[in-house]
């Protein structure tokens, strides 16, 4: 654990005051990196949203696991679908992971939005392709709602970029030394 707070304070080179430490969560720090209340409160909402996303993917494991096993998904020629279950069983336990430091995994939460929103709007160009030729998708238009809702929800509580301190230089990428 201690590992973990030494690498959440890495120091910027050239840097002259401890308070250069202090890690950038998002843009309701003030700068001695005390969270105002509204980013504990928007901090606390996307770690519920993250629980309970990575558990409703989560969950798509047994979906996945039943598919495969009873070669439902040869029945019509559905292969997609165990492939898309695939995708989002994995995503479940990274979003459940990046529940605990949201600001240090912004880019699986970002990735989590963006392949939901994607998917949500597959789904929907699919829908009207479907009414055009006058079939009807098998699904049900709710789920494109609860698609674009977890992609919508995800990128608006989506921690902000960290602040690079002004005037710090770029440093060259650190290799691990064999």
């Amino acid at each position: 654990m201690q590992f973990l707070e030494a690498i959440a304070t890495i120091p910027v080179e050239n840097a002259g005051t401890d308070e250069d430490l202090v890690p950038c969560l998002d843009d309701s720090q003030t700068g001695n990196g005390v969270q105002t209340e509204d980013g504990m409160k928007r901090e606390r909402t996307l770690q519920v949203v993250l629980v309970l996303v990575g558990l409703f993917y989560c969950f798509w494991g047994y979906l996945l696991f039943d598919a495969l096993w009873h070669s439902s998904w040869l029945n019509g020629h559905n292969d997609v679908m165990p492939m898309f279950l695939s995708l989002n069983t994995a995503l479940g336990p990274c979003l459940l992971l990046a529940v605990k430091q949201p600001a240090r995994h912004r880019l699986m939460i970002a990735y989590g939005a963006w392949s939901s929103l994607a998917h949500g709007f597959t789904m929907t160009i699919m829908s009207a392709e479907s009414a055009a030729h006058g079939m009807h998708r098998r699904d049900s238009p709710q789920d494109i709602v609860i698609f674009v809702a977890i992609g919508v929800a995800l990128l608006a509580l989506l921690p902000a970029k960290p602040a690079s301190p002004a005037g710090a230089p770029i440093s060259e990428p650190r290799f691990a030394e064999r």
